[in-house]
């Protein structure tokens, strides 16, 4: 069963689930910051991960390097940055215990050429509920789950919480979500190949975990990449849609049969899309309150309109979002703070004929009364001519609006401020919302929650499990209000059992 809690005129008693503030804007603009931010040190990245590790209340980054990790060479070694809450962050990998020999340069690489190095993806979650984030890690070969101490450090755990660390695994892809509605976070790793097919692992609310592959029946290998939880049939229950990069190979769509197993019906819901898929994103990209769905690809990449009825229909050509290049990360975000939700997309790879490729920045119009995406990639500063594998939105700056952190597989990444100017928009403030998610019979991260708002003016939509690519982020959920100036209700949707 699904559980919603209204808010009217938020009474102070649940004040301390939100932030309302206000930012006089007058135009959208990015700026490069990485250098005078110091994250200067980061080159040659996979995933970024994002979440308040330390609960100081201002969001830390997770960077993935690539390569091997090799003695003086700093670039080969992935590193937690913590916020300093003053526009800069400092790197405290050491002291917080995770290593920077998480691959070392003398251990069995395999051969695989569709992802850059041989380290992918970081995934935060609270699998054990204490308030203190871990952080899950993917590579070829090789996982590892770290547990937040609470102290600043973290512990290896991989083996006694009942994962193999060591395999044949091309682990690319996790994903933290409560399929059995228990209050844990249970965790689904996709596979590009190497095993017999991805994996879930159900959280035994113990600090172990038991595999439970099995709920799918039988799985065959298709070279997935990334899978996304959210209640498709709303019933209540949180499905797994998963992309697989194989073109011959059609995308899965895994309902949930109320935590008992599940069952693929990608076709019936529109969504068995084959075309070497590899990023997802969910939005209400129109705001109708119904979510839609976006999947990059190589060069063509699909958006599903939701048509609320629970099946999909590509919709991208007449957006003008079909053509992406050899695309990514994907982010739905209100980047422009008028109520809608643009879209950036990060592009590349070494490849064949293939190298670098801009990334993209789609400026949606939907809020102007426009059914349509405009490409704003040179207008912001975004289009950055990179191999780009990671996308981190986070407001870091706590100053209202989402900044990116971008990371680049053959260079340094670019942490980009979302900076304002005096070129459109004369005489218009914009403001924001935002909302800090706390589960308490739920999963405490609240992953696969859904939030609406009414303001004086509309009603927007939004939902949260904080996926990216080759990542998982806890942080607020965001809203840009345009210019509306009063929030009249706030409606929350969480899954968890009351017996």
């Amino acid at each position: 069963m699904k559980h919603t809690f209204i808010f009217k005129y938020a009474p102070s008693a649940i004040i301390y689930i939100f932030i309302l503030c206000i930012s006089s804007l007058k135009a959208q603009n990015f700026t490069r910051i990485e250098s005078v931010a110091g994250l200067s040190i980061l080159e040659e990245n996979n995933g970024v991960s994002i979440a308040d590790y330390n609960r100081d209340g201002y969001l830390d980054v997770f960077v993935v390097a690539l390569g091997k990790d090799e003695d003086g060479i700093a670039k080969s070694h992935s590193r937690l940055f913590k916020n300093n809450n003053d526009g800069t962050f400092i790197d405290v990998t050491e002291a917080s215990g995770l290593r920077i020999d998480l691959f070392p340069v003398n251990e069995q690489e395999g051969v695989f050429k569709n992802l850059e190095g041989v380290k992918y993806g970081a995934f935060w979650g609270d699998y054990d509920n204490d308030g203190f984030p871990d952080l899950f890690l993917t590579n070829i070969y090789k996982i590892y789950l770290f547990h937040n101490e609470g102290n600043g450090t973290f512990q290896d755990i991989t083996t006694q919480a009942g994962f193999q660390k060591n395999s044949t695994c091309l682990n690319t892809g996790a994903t933290w979500f409560d399929y059995n509605k228990d209050g844990f976070l249970d965790l689904y790793i996709s596979d590009w190949n190497g095993c017999d097919s991805n994996k879930l692992y159900e959280n035994n609310g113990d600090g172990t975990f038991s595999n439970v592959t099995n709920l799918f029946g039988t799985l065959e290998n298709k070279q997935s990449f990334m899978s996304v939880p959210f209640d498709f049939n709303s019933d209540g229950w949180l499905d797994l849609y998963v992309v697989n990069d194989n073109a011959t190979k059609k995308n899965d769509l895994f309902i949930n049969q109320n935590g008992t197993s599940f069952i693929e019906q990608a076709s019936t819901y529109g969504l068995d899309h084959a075309g070497d898929d590899m990023g997802i994103a969910i939005g209400d990209y129109n705001n109708d309150g119904f979510f839609d769905i976006h999947v990059t690809a190589i060069n063509i990449s699909p958006l599903f309109l939701n048509k609320g009825n629970n099946t999909f229909n590509n919709a991208a050509p007449e957006l003008g979002v079909e053509l992406t290049g050899w695309a990514w990360d994907t982010v739905f975000s209100d980047f422009d703070l008028d109520g809608d939700e643009d879209l950036f997309i990060v592009n590349g790879f070494d490849f064949g004929g293939n190298s670098t490729e801009n990334n993209i920045y789609f400026e949606n119009f939907h809020a102007n009364g426009e059914p349509k995406f405009i490409d704003s990639s040179s207008k912001t500063n975004l289009e950055a001519l990179t191999i780009s594998m990671g996308a981190g939105i986070f407001d870091f700056d706590n100053d209202g609006d989402l900044d990116i952190l971008v990371t680049n597989a053959d260079r340094p990444s670019y942490l980009y401020e979302n900076k304002t100017t005096d070129l459109a928009l004369p005489d218009k403030d914009l403001h924001w919302f935002k909302v800090s998610l706390q589960g308490t019979t739920s999963n405490r991260d609240a992953i696969g929650t859904t939030l609406s708002i009414t303001t004086d003016q509309k009603t927007l939509h939004r939902y949260y499990s904080g996926k990216g690519f080759l990542s998982q982020n806890l942080k607020p959920v965001h809203f840009g209000l345009g210019t509306a100036t009063e929030i009249q209700e706030l409606k929350i949707t969480w899954y968890f059992r009351t017996g």
